[in-house]
């Protein structure tokens, strides 16, 4: 196989392996390097590509696909020829991630028993015996343990890789972290991208259940927006006085816990919460 039909192997598995895990209708560029690299069983390096966004380049150029950013901040792939393309190419403002028990309702082991979401409050509840008594409740069959496991012997083999204490790690009980971590010791770009495979694997198939059980998606998905842009107030007098007012609207946009990372002069303290020890 020489760099062209390369290339065109390339094109068919995507188009064959197509699926889109996002509103916009992108495909995570992650999750198709993944695929890609499973079907043709050979590194870009092979055929002159340093990376593999210099392949997706390559088809971008070609007119094949068309490369941005999904909803989720991540960098996806759309079909050229699609009718959906992506909507923007710069990242969007609210980052999308599912909310940590919706995730571990999905893929943790423990704790045992059945386990329930509320499509109405979005509520989970997990280790028992049956539904709740009032409606509402929908069963979540977690992933499958073993099956995890093995897509994660699989990457390291179709990376190539062949380390004891690195193997060792997925037969741990907290392999889910053992096993990143392990990674990274040797391969940190690896450990990512085996990060946001799984990542992308596990928000497709709790969106292929929301989708089945017809449950709307901004029950298990949370929404961290940036902060509202705070318009400090113009200089109205002396120097001392704007910087006074400059200082107090800088303090007034910090959280809690950095507020109470700061230095007040201890008599400023006593007086404001105990002023009856000054008297």
């Amino acid at each position: 196989m020489d760099a062209e039909q390369y290339i065109s192997e390339v094109v068919r598995v995507i188009r064959e392996n197509f699926r889109s895990n996002d509103e916009t209708g992108g495909m995570p560029v992650a999750s198709a390097a993944y695929v890609i690299r499973r079907t043709l069983g050979v590194s870009q390096t092979a055929f002159g590509f340093l990376k593999f966004k210099n392949v997706l380049e390559n088809l971008e150029r070609r007119g094949e696909i068309k490369t941005g950013v999904d909803s989720k901040g991540a960098y996806a792939l759309w079909l050229a020829d699609a009718e959906k393309q992506p909507a923007a190419t710069t990242r969007l403002a609210v980052y999308k991630a599912l909310r940590n028990e919706v995730w571990f309702a999905f893929v943790s082991e423990l704790p045992s028993g059945k386990r329930f979401l509320n499509a109405t409050t979005g509520e989970i509840r997990t280790g028992l015996d049956a539904a709740p008594d009032n409606e509402g409740w929908l069963e979540i069959t977690p992933l499958d343990p073993s099956s995890e496991r093995k897509l994660a012997r699989d990457f390291l083999q179709q990376q190539g890789i062949n380390d004891k204490a690195i193997e060792d790690a997925i037969s741990r009980e907290n392999w889910y972290v053992d096993f990143p971590k392990a990674l990274s010791e040797k391969h940190p770009g690896l450990a990512a991208e085996w990060k946001r495979n799984r990542s992308h694997r596990v928000i497709g198939i709790v969106e292929d259940w929301c989708r089945n059980h017809d449950v709307q998606k901004q029950i298990v998905f949370q929404e961290i927006s940036p902060k509202p842009e705070v318009r400090l107030p113009a200089p109205t007098g002396g120097v001392e006085q704007d910087l006074r007012k400059l200082l107090l609207a800088a303090i007034n946009r910090m959280p809690t816990h950095e507020l109470l990372r700061l230095h007040l002069p201890a008599y400023e303290l006593v007086s404001t919460l105990r002023p009856d020890l000054l008297s």
